[in-house]
């Protein structure tokens, strides 16, 4: 009897052990970061509370928090990779968003007008259900909390949606409303730029999607990319909608798009641009169909391998966030220190200091006495604009105090972070070591398409193996399946299709078979 009771309690007892413990609320569903390894675990919490012991405290004593960006919070860093959406209307970003999930979420329209009026972030859930906006940024310890200050015309705009989808279990997809022209954008009811600014602050990668079809920019839709400009390596662009034009044609609409986007966003380095038709419509123009499909894979395989540089993207973001405080912290000092000097005209001097002119003058001088960089202090046009709503004598003044948190803000760059990066190196050659393909589980499911061509995976393995490859033409043209555009014939081409045979495609095929066989 008491080993039958004994093995009992060790049966129940096991069953507690391996039973789920929840501790999400309903809300935060489908935030936590559940695919990250435990050595990832393990390096997120130390980050997290180097963050809280050393960098924190000195955000709130110099008001950085309030002047330029809100504390993070611990849902910051258990949440998943963020991936925003920004487009014109009308461009496919919903389409797109349906085709990686293989069905659509709730609230989701696609049509050739504006039909998405608002923000949804689509995330993780066992079970489909929206959520308001109101209610996702009601609890401080969700990514959204912060947004609440937008107002309530913007929260009434902004909801999320969980649904059971893989590649959901690795990033969350944020839609936005389609910029339009004119008045109907400035006319949105809530600072629309603004809440921009926040997701791309917080997003992992950014999504710019451009219709083939339409490549002029509005006013207004380059104000945002000017926006997202500070966040450049963030920055994908999508060429959607490609599959319609010839290939020829598509050639100058890449080149037509790469010249708008060099305009407007200048950077000595060309965005990676993935060219496709990302939706579940039978293809229209074949003549580049494996570059196409080769695109889509790159662009599938780049959302779904974001996990794993998730840690090292938050801990650059920890250094980047140490630096500017740094630099604001002996700024704000520097503006206190010439104010209270005056003996009398203090408010004059104040108000000199608060224009970028006098602010330009104080970064020269802060950046020579303290060693800093001066990307690292702000620009001065808005800091002037911020500064006016401040008195200098309520800063952070130089004490023993703020000398012991600027030595451990000095320690957190130069120890702590770089011991971090070391353990992270490790982890991912451990990981690399035994890593398997993690593409194909993703890969959106077709219903009308036919499945990519499997030449196309193998000649993706000999590329991370180092094999050299062939040009794009070549691979093309050796596809099985894939057709020439209607205007191109030749019975070289009939011969790779099996229409005729070798002898009825003679004397033309010999000389343009010639180089395939060699």
């Amino acid at each position: 009897g008491s080993s039958a009771t004994g093995s009992t309690m060790r049966s129940v007892s096991f069953l507690l052990f391996m039973a789920p413990v929840a501790t999400a609320s309903p809300v935060m569903a489908g935030f936590g970061s559940g695919m990250t390894a435990p050595t990832d675990t393990d390096i997120l919490e130390k980050l997290q509370s180097l963050y809280a012991e050393k960098l924190r405290p000195l955000e709130k004593k110099s008001r950085y928090n309030e002047m330029a960006e809100p504390a993070l919070s611990d849902a910051w860093f258990e949440a998943k990779p963020m991936v925003l959406l920004i487009g014109q209307y009308s461009v496919g970003k919903t389409s797109f968003i349906n085709y990686l999930l293989g069905r659509g979420f709730a609230g989701s329209r696609v049509g050739p007008e504006m039909t998405t009026d608002r923000f949804v972030a689509v995330m993780y859930g066992d079970a489909e259900k929206t959520t308001p906006g109101n209610a996702l940024t009601s609890q401080p310890d969700t990514p959204f909390h912060s947004l609440k200050k937008y107002g309530t015309n913007f929260l009434n705009r902004l909801e999320a949606a969980a649904l059971p989808s893989p590649i959901l279990k690795r990033v969350t997809l944020v839609d936005s409303p389609g910029v339009l022209s004119g008045e109907k954008q400035r006319d949105r009811g809530y600072d629309y730029n603004g809440v921009v600014t926040w997701f791309a602050q917080h997003s992992d990668r950014i999504l710019l999607l451009f219709d083939a079809y339409k490549l002029d920019l509005s006013d207004e839709f380059k104000d945002v990319m000017k926006l997202i400009q500070a966040y450049d390596k963030k920055v994908r662009v999508v060429l959607n909608k490609a599959d319609g034009v010839s290939p020829q044609d598509l050639m100058r609409v890449y080149g037509a798009l790469m010249w708008n986007v060099g305009g407007v966003i200048p950077s000595a380095e060309v965005p990676r641009v993935y060219i496709g038709s990302f939706w579940d419509r039978p293809w229209q123009n074949t003549g580049m169909l494996d570059l196409m499909e080769a695109e889509e894979n790159d662009l599938i395989e780049d959302l779904v391998t974001m996990p794993q540089n998730n840690v090292m993207n938050k801990i650059n973001e920890i250094a980047r966030r140490a630096r500017v405080v740094e630099a604001h912290t002996h700024l704000l000092a520097h503006l206190r220190a010439k104010v209270v000097a005056k003996w009398y005209g203090k408010r004059e001097e104040q108000a000199r200091l608060c224009t970028p002119e006098g602010l330009l003058a104080a970064y020269e001088q802060v950046q020579r006495e303290h060693d800093l960089s001066r990307g690292d202090f702000p620009l001065p046009s808005r800091m002037a604009s911020v500064l006016r709503a401040y008195d200098f004598t309520d800063f952070y003044k130089p004490s023993v105090e703020r000398s012991k948190k600027l030595k451990a803000l000095r320690e957190l760059t130069e120890c702590d972070i770089p011991e971090l990066i070391t353990r992270l190196h490790s982890v991912q050659k451990r990981r690399q070591a035994s890593k398997a393909s993690i593409v194909e589980g993703f890969r959106p499911l077709r219903n009308v398409r036919p499945p990519p061509p499997d030449h196309l995976f193998e000649k993706k393995l000999e590329r991370q193996a180092g094999v050299a490859q062939p040009s794009v033409l070549r691979a093309m043209r050796a596809s099985p399946w894939a057709q020439p555009s209607s205007h191109i014939s030749s019975p070289a081409a009939a011969l790779r299709r099996g229409e005729l045979s070798a002898a009825e495609a003679a004397p033309e095929a010999a000389p343009e078979a010639a180089p395939e066989a060699a």
